[in-house]
């Protein structure tokens, strides 16, 4: 999977534990190390962003190539989320953080599967056709609530919506074309062990049990009953994820630029070296 490194996060949690020295109480040294670490992942993360940014914009594009298009958009989906996470880290409101990252890592199974399977593009074309039908068919029901006057287009509008909904519904069932599942978006992308490890976690920690979620998002201090909203969250939980954030960074570039010789003018050579001098600098703690 390229710079991603979903498979060493167990590896760099336990290295990060281990420099915490977690089950004791935090030295001064362990303190000073974890700082400068998340100092460290914020500069990695932040380069990444940067180079991201800079290749999606001059990346030369094909008008009317629709697979190409919708890697694009799903690439700068992928970097929203990623300059998202680092505004949260950089105002320490941690909490979203993980629903995010959710996001955006079904953005990169999409942005894998758009590469290597075929007609993948007309599956989540036929996936976004599906869902608007409902909507369309709630709005026909509800055609005098105030939110759908404000939020439906006008009925010619929305007459040719369905014509085009239907086309699409036509084509899919000539092509035996299906939407799928979000298990079988991560299997088709070889991402079947991502899905049941940090996809679960992430959609547990923003999905999960009522009780736990509460517990996570309000601190409550029994002395003087006062209650703490959105707690701070552990730099031990959050190192690894931004390190696995910049690394679905660079899987993007690198994976484009494998995919469309000549499209980036990005130097993957210069890329592969930043990526390994901050995880040898990470590595080093």
């Amino acid at each position: 999977m390229g710079f991603a490194t979903f498979a060493s996060v167990t590896s760099f949690a336990e290295q990060t534990r281990a420099v915490a020295n977690v089950g004791a109480p935090r030295s001064l040294d362990a303190i000073n190390k974890i700082d400068f670490m998340r100092e460290t992942l914020d500069h990695f993360l932040r380069t990444l962003i940067n180079i991201n940014l800079r290749s999606i914009k001059n990346a030369n594009l094909v008008v009317g190539d629709q697979k190409l298009i919708l890697l694009a958009v799903k690439w700068s989906f992928i970097i929203e989320y990623a300059n998202s996470i680092m505004v949260l880290l950089r105002t320490e409101n941690e909490q979203p953080i993980f629903g995010l990252l959710r996001s955006m890592v079904e953005s990169y199974v999409d942005f894998r599967n758009l590469m290597t399977i075929p007609d993948y593009e007309k599956s989540l074309e036929i996936e976004n056709a599906q869902q608007r039908e409902k909507q369309l068919k709630y709005r026909d029901r509800a055609s005098e609530h105030p939110l759908v006057k404000i939020f439906f287009p006008s009925e010619s509008a929305i007459d040719q919506e369905k014509l085009d909904i239907a086309k699409i519904k036509k084509v899919a069932t000539e092509q035996n074309i299906k939407s799928l599942k979000i298990i079988d978006k991560f299997q088709k992308a070889q991402m079947e062990p991502e899905y049941y490890t940090i996809y679960s976690h992430l959609s547990s920690q923003t999905h999960g049990n009522l009780l736990k979620l509460l517990d996570k998002k309000f601190n409550v201090n029994n002395g003087t009953a006062k209650i703490r909203v959105f707690t701070e969250v552990d730099d031990l939980t959050l190192s690894p994820l931004i390190d696995m954030t910049a690394g679905i960074l660079a899987s993007c570039v690198e994976a484009i630029s494998n995919y469309r010789p000549g499209m980036l003018r990005t130097n993957i050579r210069r890329l592969k070296l930043i990526v390994k001098t901050y995880r040898e600098r990470i590595q080093s703690f």
